[in-house]
């Protein structure tokens, strides 16, 4: 539990720390293990309110975005790159006119991350400098998804942008909304859109296989996992008294055909949760996954699922 209230963003899992920001209390590495903080990033002590993104952690660095204050007192969004030994900084970034910083996305040495502004900006990872923008024109709350020297976003469509250059290799105007490039694996791009799932075919962008309105309304924020040849994600189950209008069941889909796989074991842990102690049955927003556990945040704490 903590006090600064842990925002609704998906904890990162690196070498025996999972690492999750605070609304107030800045950023914290906890033992995977126990839960016992190894060290935080003080934002009271560093001049930052919050962070706006999930960590995420690439050679020895997290990269998370926050908000700093500056000389007027107003919040200035930042990319901060932090040692994932200790905790401090090794540079931070502020690009003109960005919103904010949104979850970014790291390969080959570049740093991808969106804001609500409609842009996406690439940073070097090492330096901190910039790299390119490509201006979208709409806002961004999801990861890019980098794989094989390419970024894939949404904007008002599908987007396929080389990483180093930032030159459009392929658009898919058929995607449209809150679509959100999340997974790469044997030529396919795997898709959320609010309710949906769908395969596209990563080098041409053509639809290979979806499901349409899979997902209920209040599950359609919780971006969906690939683990091993599987699409992991959280639904609503069968209507029940409590929680209201149902319980959050964790579903798998094969990567080949789009079709729901059983997970009866990993289900029938949330009937086990149902009687944990000082837990509420608040809105579960942001799954990740490490060493045969998944993890599950949101609003009230913090869920661990071997």
């Amino acid at each position: 539990n903590f006090s600064g209230h842990i925002t609704k963003e998906t904890p990162a899992v690196s070498n025996g720390k999972v690492i999750i920001g605070t609304r107030y209390e800045g950023i914290y590495a906890l033992n995977e293990s126990d839960g016992s903080i190894i060290w935080q990033f003080n934002g009271r002590e560093n001049e930052y309110y919050g962070v706006s993104s999930s960590p995420v952690v690439a050679n020895g660095m997290i990269f998370i975005g926050a908000y700093k204050y500056n000389e007027s007192k107003d919040y200035v969004p930042q990319l901060l790159a932090l040692n994932e030994i200790d905790g401090t900084v090794i540079w931070s970034i502020h690009p003109d006119h960005a919103a904010d910083v949104r979850t970014p996305a790291v390969g080959d040495g570049v740093v991808v991350f969106g804001s609500h502004d409609g842009t996406i900006y690439a940073i070097d990872a090492e330096t901190g400098s910039m790299r390119w923008q490509f201006v979208g024109g709409t806002n961004f709350d999801q990861p890019a998804l980098i794989a094989d020297g390419t970024v894939f976003f949404q904007t008002n469509v599908i987007n396929a942008v080389d990483l180093q250059s930032g030159k459009t290799k392929w658009q898919a105007d058929f995607v449209t909304g809150n679509g959100n490039p999340f997974a790469k694996k044997d030529g396919s791009l795997f898709v959320f859109r609010e309710q949906d799932v769908m395969a596209l075919d990563a080098n041409t962008g053509e639809k290979k296989w979806d499901k349409i309105n899979f997902l209920q309304e209040e599950y359609g924020s919780v971006l969906p996992l690939l683990v091993n040849d599987l699409i992991f994600g959280i639904k609503k189950g069968e209507p029940v008294e409590d929680p209201p209008g149902g319980k959050p069941v964790l579903y798998a889909l094969n990567i080949s055909t789009g079709e729901e796989q059983l997970a009866t074991k990993i289900n029938s842990s949330f009937t086990e949760l149902e009687k944990a102690k000082n837990w509420s049955w608040g809105r579960w927003d942001y799954l990740t996954y490490n060493k045969q556990t998944f993890y599950i945040s949101g609003n009230g704490g913090i869920v661990a699922l071997q």
